[in-house]
């Protein structure tokens, strides 16, 4: 092990020193060099196997001293000890227990809650000072724990969560193998091998996502029991995968961080299933959701558009889910409502909707198809029932009290699915009442 002085080891393997970092060090971390029972090196940091060598030790190898070399002034290493094979090793966590994390930089930046395994970031920084963070256990093949599960913190403080496969990452402390991306703007973001991929919709605090390993052997993320990402086939080589998070900006946060084991996956949701419209991605502060009765309505704040996205999208073509009906609370608030593609969602501004009624605020209803408005083809008021369809060759139109008004002059592709409900409000006090997914026969 060669320990930084910047909190960071790096691995020497036969004279080599590997590039990139395999973990991070504090004052007080525990270290444990050994020999296991394949005759293979194991390097361990408070509990946690950082490396372990892909040769084992031959006769030529033994007898083995110990080195130890100070690079700099003032080091101190203490309570050198010999130990058996596993003594130092971490007990087990049970799957309903809180996560535990090591190799974090330098804990006085972070705040953790050892009884939930919450982590916030306390220190006046937009970057991952201090962090990331990698679990003190793993997932192994045919191991208990198959998972954890989250409660996300504010949507505008930017995160990641997710699973480093094995061997440990050499570009960085912590690479994101597979998980989620959660950024300032509301947006998830899958990562897929330590790269952006694709959009995963938006979030809103208090989501609970689940991340997981399923008895296919693929990675799966859940997001408030609905199923938003499957992953390849995880190899047998890629094990153990350790849990990484990361803090990047100024009081970000992760609550309520647990193991899960295959008798307490959740049972997704099927969007074939869902018949109310549930909403996240909204921002409490300036939106209000009743989720028994799926009213959607701006409350507040200035600017221009708030609003949210829907939990369960239509999924292809084929899906059972087709269409969104809805009342409005007003006639005299303007408000965008529609379908968007899940990958171009954020509920930044209107012209991220593909199609929608447009709802003036004088009673009048418009379209807006593809970046363009078309003009007012009828009134509208609290008691009508508004529809938008998605039909069998991927146009829309939109019904009024089961009336068919337009039918819109571009349409979708097979590769714009999924497909998400959409609402952006621009007045206060506009809102949104009985949403639920409609589906043929209509």
């Amino acid at each position: 092990l060669h320990l930084y002085g910047s909190g960071k080891i790096q691995v020497i393997d036969s004279g080599n020193t590997l590039s990139g970092y395999y973990s991070g060090y504090q004052a007080g971390s525990q270290h444990e060099i050994r020999i296991n029972s394949q005759n293979r090196v194991d390097m361990v940091v408070d509990g946690r196997i950082i490396y372990t060598t892909p040769l084992p030790l031959g006769l030529k190898d033994v007898p083995t001293v110990i080195n130890l070399f100070f690079y700099t002034g003032s080091g101190v290493l203490a309570n050198f000890t010999w130990t058996a094979t596993q003594q130092l090793n971490a007990p087990p966590q049970l799957p309903g227990q809180p996560v535990t994390w090591t190799c974090v930089i330098d804990r006085s930046l972070l705040t953790f809650d050892p009884a939930t395994g919450s982590v916030t970031k306390t220190i006046n920084s937009n970057d991952f000072s201090g962090n990331p963070l990698q679990s003190e256990q793993m997932i192994t093949l045919n191991g208990t724990n198959q998972g954890v599960t989250f409660v996300t913190g504010d949507p505008t403080k930017a995160t990641f969560f997710g699973f480093d496969f094995y061997p440990i990452s050499t570009t960085g402390i912590g690479q994101l193998d597979w998980g989620v991306y959660l950024q300032n703007d509301r947006r998830i973001r899958l990562r897929n091998l330590g790269n952006s991929a694709d959009l995963l919709g938006v979030y809103a605090q208090g989501d609970v996502f689940e991340i997981r390993i399923n008895s296919d052997s693929r990675a799966e993320i859940l997001r408030n029991k609905f199923l938003i990402a499957t992953s390849d086939y995880i190899l047998p080589g890629q094990y153990p995968i350790t849990i990484v998070l990361g803090l990047q900006d100024y009081q970000s946060g992760i609550y309520n961080i647990s193991w899960v084991d295959y008798s307490r996956f959740t049972t997704p949701l099927a969007s074939e299933t869902a018949r109310n419209v549930l909403w996240t991605g909204y921002d409490p502060s300036c939106v209000t959701y009743d989720a028994p009765t799926t009213n959607l309505r701006r409350s507040g704040c200035g600017g221009t558009y708030y609003g949210g996205s829907s939990l369960s999208f239509i999924a292809s073509s084929t899906s059972l889910n087709r269409g969104l009906s809805f009342r409005p609370g007003w006639n005299f608030r303007k408000m965008y409502v529609g379908f968007n593609r899940i990958a171009a969602d954020s509920n930044s501004n209107n012209l991220e909707m593909d199609f929608g009624i447009v709802l003036q605020n004088f009673g009048v209803m418009s379209t807006y198809e593809k970046g363009t408005t078309y003009s007012y083809f009828g009134s509208y008021n609290t008691y009508d029932t508004i529809e938008i369809r998605l039909t069998d060759d991927l146009h829309v139109q939109f019904f009024r009290n089961g009336y068919l008004l337009r039918t819109s002059a571009a349409a979708y592709s097979g590769a714009d699915f999924p497909i998400g409900a959409e609402v952006l409000f621009e007045d206060t006090s506009s809102s949104l009442q009985n949403t639920t997914w409609t589906y043929p026969p209509y």
